[in-house]
C-alpha cells in the first residue's frame, strides 16, 4: 500500500499505524495533543469538532521517535486537514480526514 501512496496518504497510513488512532481521532488530532517530553499523543474531547473519544475515555499513546519526527515536518493542524510537505519539496500535499 505504501508503494503506491502519495506523500499525504503515506503520512496518514504511518500515523494511523504508529498511533493506533481511529480515523475520527486522527481527524481531530492537534499539535497541542503531542507531549514532546513524554513522547505521547493524546486523544481528548474536542467539543469544537463535536468529537468524543470512544467510551468517553481520553487516553495517551506512547509513540516512536520516528513518528514524533514526522510530526515536526507534518504538523498536526487545528483543521481537519492532515498536511505534509511533498517529498519533492513542492507545495504541501493535503488529505482530508473526516471523522463523521
Amino acid at each position: 500500500m505504501l508503494q503506491v501512496a502519495n506523500s499525504a496518504e503515506e503520512a496518514l497510513i504511518r500515523f494511523l499505524l504508529g498511533t493506533g488512532f481511529r480515523i475520527g481521532e486522527t481527524a481531530v488530532a492537534e499539535r497541542t495533543d503531542v507531549d514532546w517530553e513524554d513522547k505521547t499523543i493524546s486523544v481528548r474531547f474536542k467539543l469544537k469538532f463535536g468529537f468524543k473519544p470512544k467510551d468517553y475515555e481520553e487516553r495517551s499513546i506512547v509513540v516512536s521517535d520516528t513518528l514524533l519526527a514526522w510530526a515536526v515536518y507534518c504538523p498536526l493542524s487545528n483543521s481537519r486537514t492532515l498536511s505534509c510537505p511533498a517529498s519533492t519539496g513542492e507545495n504541501p500535499t493535503q488529505i482530508k480526514v473526516d471523522h463523521r
